[in-house]
């Protein structure tokens, strides 16, 4: 998990998924190892034939992802046009492999991988050959320079929004990153292939295997030290579905004014941005506060929450390096900050109410987390009233012990409480006339309170 943060903050994410990028070096490579047949004009169509094949089975073995299936379709198209001595059209091909594959599998439509590899190439079709300004260079290292940098702002301009919206990370250094790091992937492929093949004729090859895991730790040690440069990255940014239609649209039709330097689809442009922020400020609605019992098989988490604050209440102990469940809903929500309350923390007191674990009062509501505390033991003079009872998987109790303590309007059944059990107390609710929401089967509780 931290080797995949590095390479995300790095904009290097690219390399640890079968994609595109390693479809094109591994049919590069291919396609060079049957040079020979081209010497000879009876066996030069066979060359593209023989490299398609290789690359299908490449394919299949790393798992057929939607990035991978999408290049080797296009490159069905590309090099079956060689083939036939026809010409081709990179951008044909790649709207006919979205085609075939969403014809095959209409869910992939919502597949990150199939999303991001379809942007990132459109935007690269669209717009690479604007953006490599030195691509004329008579200088070999200014051309290629070039072409790394127009790659990887093409690719950034369409696949960017949808790695925000799924993994909420922005990378700030990611042309350091790829202008570093993709010149080495064509040297690692070919180096492994020959280890591979080294490997099958029982021919020693530590010396290759050496030279392998020095690249690779080399990149990772250059993904390691972007991560750790100051303002390489921008964490915790939560974007809304709608502004990846905004960025989209306007998008399209910037490239449509641009090439056809329309000066009407310029003011539509405007008037769509402009439109659509004032209809967003115009139905914004600030958050409310609210109480949430998460959705999580692990453990019952509460979570009292306003604009201002964020409190945590756990049924069980959180282990060390445990993350607390509902992390992306805080982020969404500007409650990154937040503290934990678990059994034995010291209680707290504001102008909203108090924690004392483990009770609470919360903008006038009132709840308490059932755990491991023995119930049955206690006895008080007068029952107090608790709006919201929340019971972990730790509450070993009866209902009828809670009920001689408590005048309670709702019970909540936590998603780790055992379902026999779970099942045994929503009988014990019902034969008491009492409410009750079970996660496991109802989903997560959330009450929205007036501020």
């Amino acid at each position: 998990q931290d080797l995949r943060s590095y390479f995300s903050a790095a904009g290097l994410s690219h390399v640890l998924a079968v994609s595109g990028l390693h479809m094109g070096v591994v049919a590069s490579l291919i396609y060079f190892l049957f040079f020979p047949l081209s010497l000879f004009k009876s066996c030069r169509k066979l060359r593209p034939l023989f490299t398609l094949f290789v690359l299908w089975i490449y394919a299949y073995i790393t798992g057929l992802s939607p990035s991978a299936v999408r290049a080797c379709i296009m490159a069905s198209f590309l090099l079956t046009a060689e083939f036939l001595d026809r010409r081709n059209s990179s951008l044909n091909a790649l709207f006919a492999a979205a085609f075939f594959m969403l014809s095959y599998d209409t869910n992939l439509i919502f597949d990150v991988g199939f999303q991001m590899s379809f942007s990132a190439v459109t935007a690269i079709l669209l717009f690479y050959t604007k953006l490599n300004i030195g691509g004329n260079s008579p200088y070999f290292v200014v051309r290629w320079l070039s072409s790394c940098v127009a790659v990887s702002i093409a690719a950034q301009i369409g696949a960017l929004p949808i790695a925000v919206y799924y993994f909420h990370t922005i990378p700030l250094l990611f042309l350091i990153g790829n202008i570093f790091v993709l010149p080495l992937l064509p040297v690692v492929f070919g180096l492994s292939f020959f280890l591979l093949l080294l490997s099958a004729l029982h021919i020693p090859y530590d010396w290759l295997g050496n030279t392998v895991d020095f690249l690779l730790q080399y990149i990772q040690q250059i993904s390691l030290h972007i991560y750790k440069l100051p303002w390489s990255h921008i964490e915790s940014v939560w974007l809304e579905a709608r502004y990846l239609w905004l960025y989209f649209i306007c998008g399209i039709l910037s490239y449509i004014t641009v090439k056809n330097r329309s000066k009407k689809t310029l003011w539509l442009t405007l008037g769509f941005c402009i439109g659509f922020l004032i209809f967003d400020l115009c139905t914004y609605k600030s958050p409310q506060p609210e109480i949430i019992v998460y959705d999580s098989k692990k453990s019952t988490v509460v979570q009292l929450s306003d604009k201002d604050r964020c409190y945590i209440l756990l049924s069980d102990t959180l282990t060390s390096g445990q993350r607390v469940v509902g992390e992306e809903y805080r982020m969404k929500n500007g409650k990154a900050q937040y503290e934990i309350f678990q059994h034995g923390s010291p209680g707290t007191k504001d102008n909203t109410g108090f924690i004392d674990y483990p009770f609470a009062q919360f903008y006038g509501k009132r709840l308490v987390l059932l755990g491991k505390q023995e119930w049955d033991k206690l006895s008080i003079g007068k029952k107090l009233t608790i709006d919201y009872v929340i019971i972990g998987k730790m509450f070993n109790g009866r209902i009828e012990d809670i009920l001689e303590l408590f005048s309670i309007g709702q019970f909540i059944i936590g998603p780790d409480v055992h379902p026999k059990r779970a099942t045994k107390l929503q009988n014990d609710c019902f034969e008491n006339s009492i409410p009750c929401h079970d996660i496991r089967t109802q989903g997560a509780w959330i009450h929205a309170l007036d501020p």
